[in-house]
């Protein structure tokens, strides 16, 4: 018997790993604990996941009957001497969450030194403890259970492979879910502790921000050892964890691969990207992590070399003029009659291609660049328009846009409002035209 994955979320293309992951751990729970596989018919597979360690992982999925109707051929799934799988204990664990104590089985522990496709393909039991589980809503925690199982949860979800894990454990959730009626919800909840692997949310990150799968259902939060930096490394692990499940981030890149690449993402001189500077001191860690972020604009792009401007002015004239007013006078003095807001604050860098990754193109450098993102996250800014005064809440293009109108900065401005707001106007535009915006724009 197979269920439709639809029937969990909605599904019809899958083109990120770590989502065919979730169907894959899916297919697991529902095919050990209800005798049901999960059927894929109608759901497109793009070719990129095949790039993937994670695809591996699904024909192994395919052939342990997990999963069923692929569409693929099954000359490409099939595992065979020609074709094995590339999966070791170095590259991925497969666990099977289970909410009793897993008692200690010796025969199947000498089954798996013996045998090392059973050892691959068979998950291994680990026991889980939620703090709560009522009908409405299941709740995990780093202790369990009256607060008394953290080492219980720390085997089974504080190691190397926390990423998959994690997903693995929504997904035994989703399943128990799907077939008895609860939760309704599940809330996680993390401590710093459980983020030593830095990638350990990464793909559960990317599940909530770009699919269907968590929507309605799964939300996440931090206790206060979280600290706001510590999230925004998590945002950026996200980020680096689609690049190596696309097979990329694995080498260096030349020059040349790195000018065609930012064609292919339609990166031109005169646009507006993202700069990223990660941690120097952190030469043979290739993950790292990121000290600063920049708007910059391309001022030439060539294989050999690449000239940014960036702008460190951060927020618009007005919100400027807002802080530099509530200095005190001692501050003020120190500027001798200047007022920073008045102008847009600018430097220019060039940098070797060789010293500066393009989005995945990536390996240790220490810096690299991205398009802008359509970033629905939202900061509060002060606004006038001469008679009104706001406190905003706007979004990163909505933000950028302000800024570089308020100083008349050079930019590709047709490229930017095709490219970022086909379907709306710019809030300032609608704002310093007098309008009255929707009630969601008001902090």
């Amino acid at each position: 018997m197979s269920i439709h994955v639809s029937q969990f979320y909605a599904c019809s293309k899958v083109t990120l790993a770590c989502e065919l992951l979730y169907i894959c751990e899916l297919g697991k729970y529902a095919k050990i604990t209800r005798g049901h596989s999960i059927d894929l018919q109608g759901v497109n597979l793009t070719s990129g996941l095949k790039k993937s360690l994670i695809w591996d992982y699904f024909r192994m999925a395919v052939a342990n009957g997990w999963v069923s109707n692929t569409g693929i051929p099954d000359e490409e799934l099939t595992i065979t001497a020609q074709n094995p799988l590339k999966l070791d204990k170095t590259n991925h664990r497969n666990q099977l969450f289970v909410l009793d104590k897993v008692e200690y089985d010796k025969a199947e522990a000498d089954r798996r030194r013996i045998d090392g496709d059973f050892d691959l393909c068979t998950p291994v039991k680990s026991q889980v403890s939620f703090e709560s589980r009522q009908s409405d809503l299941w709740v995990w925690s780093p202790k369990g259970f009256n607060g008394g199982d953290l080492s219980v949860n720390n085997r089974s979800l504080n190691h190397n492979f926390s990423d998959m894990a994690w997903v693995s454990l929504v997904a035994m959730v989703a399943v128990t879910r799907l077939f008895t009626r609860h939760p309704t919800s599940l809330l996680l909840r993390f401590n710093r502790n459980m983020l030593m692997n830095v990638m350990s949310l990464s793909h559960l990150m990317v599940l909530e921000d770009e699919t269907q799968c968590l929507k309605g259902w799964v939300t996440y939060e931090f206790d206060n050892t979280v600290s706001d930096k510590d999230k925004l490394q998590l945002s950026y692990y996200a980020w680096y964890s689609i690049g190596r499940e696309r097979g990329m981030l694995d080498r260096w890149y030349n020059g040349k691969e790195k000018l065609e690449y930012m064609r292919q993402l339609d990166m031109r001189v005169g646009d507006l990207i993202l700069y990223y500077e990660r941690e120097q001191e952190q030469k043979m860690n290739y993950i790292k992590s990121v000290s600063g972020c920049y708007l910059a604009k391309i001022v030439k792009a060539t294989s050999r070399d690449l000239t940014l401007e960036l702008i460190h002015t951060v927020v618009p004239k007005f919100a400027g003029k807002e802080a530099f007013d509530d200095h005190s006078m001692a501050v003020k003095d120190m500027y001798a009659g200047n007022k920073p807001y008045e102008t847009i604050r600018t430097s220019t860098k060039t940098v070797s291609m060789a010293d500066i990754g393009v989005e995945y193109m990536l390996r240790a450098e220490n810096a690299f660049i991205v398009p802008l993102s359509s970033s629905i996250d939202v900061v509060p800014i002060k606004v006038s328009d001469g008679i009104r005064q706001d406190t905003l809440l706007l979004d990163q293009n909505n933000l950028i846009y302000w800024i570089v109108e308020d100083y008349d900065y050079q930019y590709n401005r047709e490229r930017f409002l095709r490219m970022y707001f086909t379907r709306m106007e710019p809030v300032r535009d609608r704002y310093l035209r007098g309008e009255e915006l929707e009630r969601a724009y008001y902090a």
